[in-house]
């Protein structure tokens, strides 16, 4: 019985956030965030946040996503980001060279961190269709050498969250103890 009414809160709350993200409504906020470990950058090393856009069978009018690439150091701070449209069938990236980043030592500790929207490019909506069913982007994270363009470290696996929409005010269930 406890675990039915916790699988209709979570569906509830997916349903909300859904329905928000979809609707391309004021204030639209991210719903899902994906962070990977934390790794070190040498002299004459840089890294490339990559973000691929699939498809899904759930594009419905063809939204379009939303992405915030990031590079944040090891307190948080960002050091770079941008944020960008990232179509069907395409990909957006984000590079920080080791030389933008000042430390005061040879080598840096930075994490990188990804933030998705799904806006409906058409009249506003609401689906039951969850937006990260919309929005399945794929990120990686490689570390090169900048003289021979060789990739050192390739990262596939980060961590998601959803988030909660600050615009519905939806929030997720207290948990039972």
């Amino acid at each position: 019985m406890e675990a039915q009414t916790s699988l209709k809160a979570a569906l509830i709350f997916a349903f909300v956030v859904g329905a928000q993200a979809q609707s391309g409504g004021p204030g639209l906020p991210f719903f899902q965030s994906t962070t990977f470990g934390m790794f070190g950058l040498a002299k004459n090393q840089a890294a490339r946040l990559n973000v691929l856009n699939p498809g899904s069978i759930f594009s419905v009018g063809k939204p379009s996503c939303s992405a915030e690439l990031a590079f944040r150091d090891s307190d948080g701070r960002v050091l770079k980001t941008i944020t960008a449209a990232v179509e069907e069938e395409k990909a957006v990236a984000l590079e920080i060279d080791r030389a933008d980043i000042s430390n005061g030592s040879d080598r840096v500790q930075i994490r990188a961190t990804l933030r998705t929207a799904a806006v409906d490019s058409g009249p506003p909506t609401v689906s039951p269709i969850m937006p990260s069913s919309v929005c399945s982007l794929f990120p990686t994270v490689e570390i090169y050498d900048k003289d021979t363009g060789k990739t050192t470290v390739l990262m596939t696996e980060g961590r998601t969250s959803f988030l909660p929409t600050p615009a519905t005010g939806a929030r997720l269930p207290p948990r039972r103890q």
